[in-house]
Formats: structure tokens, sequence, C-alpha cells
């Protein structure tokens, strides 16, 4: 029996941009928890964001922030992951700036910027991220991811990016959703906070579901032989995965967990 969830969010759990939950998803998620079984949201967004989405749901939901580099439970943040050595940053940093990317830095509490733009500032603002503007990132305390955009060539354009590829050599480069390229410790990412989670409730891998759409995702299919991948994701995403699940516009999400509820029902029942 399934005893953790860890879902992906944009193109996984919701279509992108979603503007709400639908109720149904709400009540499944719910009635999930109801019956022990844990449910992770795992996502490259930092942890204000991702409350502010999900916190009306329940107290009990366990949030992957920021690719893994920082986990909460119940409220409370249970780990960090720092992103790299004040050398590795001054590197890292350094490399950026030259290129002139546009980037943003997430802590545990907060997402800093150097360099975005006005209209990005203000809509990440109003998704309910903690956005602040500082003249040098490298002063901040406990880094744990940086996101470079690439609003013109997609995330993907980094492949043939040699500035990108030299990175590689001290950190993760993974495309994260449509203009995105997330930076994350060589150790890190999603798998890691899966790792830790069923560490900490000793639940095991075959116990544990995951699913996902996006290379910052397949990480977490390594946790476990139960791993989803969304139909029409990239070759490497389906690539890694045990399954194929539908979309959210086809309640591919919804359809799982009520199908697991009737599992947790039945055997409720047989009790």
């Amino acid at each position: 029996m399934i005893k953790l969830i860890a879902t992906d969010i944009d193109g996984t759990l919701l279509p992108p941009a979603a503007g709400e939950i639908p109720e149904d998803l709400v009540r499944v998620m719910r009635a999930l928890m109801g019956h022990g079984v844990k449910i992770m949201i795992s996502s490259g967004r930092p942890y204000t964001g991702l409350v502010r989405v999900f916190g009306f749901i329940s107290d009990e939901l366990i949030y992957n922030c920021s690719n893994g580099g920082c986990l909460y439970c119940g409220g409370k943040m249970i780990s960090v992951r720092p992103l790299g050595s004040r050398e590795e940053m001054e590197y890292l940093v350094g490399k950026l700036r030259a290129m002139g990317r546009t980037f943003t830095l997430d802590t545990p509490t907060a997402c800093y910027t150097e360099n975005l733009s006005e209209e990005i500032f203000k809509r990440s603002i109003q998704a309910g991220i903690n956005m602040i503007r500082t003249r040098d990132v490298l002063e901040v305390e406990n880094p744990v991811k940086i996101s470079i955009a690439y609003p013109d060539g997609g995330p993907d354009a980094h492949r043939n990016d040699p500035d990108i590829l030299e990175l590689g050599r001290y950190f993760q480069a993974v495309p994260a959703g449509a203009m995105y390229l997330d930076i994350n410790p060589l150790d890190g990412g999603k798998g890691l906070g899966v790792r830790k989670v069923q560490e900490l409730y000793q639940i095991l891998p075959e116990e544990t579901a995951a699913f996902g759409d996006a290379s910052n995702d397949v990480s977490m299919f390594a946790q476990t032989p139960n791993s989803y991948a969304v139909e029409g994701s990239a070759e490497d995403v389906l690539a890694a995965a045990a399954f194929r699940i539908e979309g959210p516009e086809e309640g591919g999400m919804l359809h799982y967990m009520q199908g697991l509820l009737a599992s947790c029902e039945a055997l409720w029942k047989e009790k």
C-alpha cells in the first residue's frame, strides 16, 4: 500500500499556471491524509510560494521546496541542503554575472534577485513568493538553489551553452518549466527530499509513489519503483519513469488518488 505520494505541481498535479485547486482534488487529498497517507508537494518553488497555494488544504502537507533545497513537515523546517560553499557560490554567481544572465537565488525563507525584470518580480510577489531585490546575492545566507531565466530560447537552450556545461562539473543544471534552468548541488534535487521523508517516517521505496513531468523530477523517480511520468513529457523523463499517467487536464493525478483512496477505504472496512 502506498504511504507517501511525492508529486510535482505544474503540469503534473495542476495545469501550468493554474489559478486554483479543483475542489475534487482538495477533497481526495484531505481524505488520503485522513487515512495516514503522506502527501509531499515537490517543487522548484520556494516555501512561501507553496504555502500560499496549498496551505489551506492541511497543516500536514509536506513541502519539498527549491528542488530539495529545504524540507518542511508540519510547518517546521526539518532539513536544508546548501547549494555550495562560499568559494563555489562566488564562482557560480561570478559566472552568471559575466554571462549576463537573469537569475534568482532561493533561501529557506525568501527568494533574492539582482536583476529580475519588474514584470516577473511583481508576478512572483502576486504568487506569494517572498521576492527581495538585493545588490549582491553573495551576501545572502543559506542559499539552496539558483534559477536562471531563459525567456527566449527556453531552458533546453543550455544544452548548447558551453558556460552552463562547464558549471556541470560542480552543480546540477536541470530544466524546470518553460523558461528556467535550475542549479542544484550535485547530490541535491527533489529526490533528496523524498529520501529524507522516507527515512523520517520509515516509509519503504515500494510504499512511495512519485509523479512528475520535467527533468527536475527525475531524481524522485530513483527513490521508488512506483514512478509516473506525465504523458507528453520530455523523452528523458519518460525513459526514467516506470509508468505513465495522464496530465492534469485529463485528471491523471485526481484519478490515481481516487483509486488509492478506494483501496484505503476497503482496507479500513476489512479491519
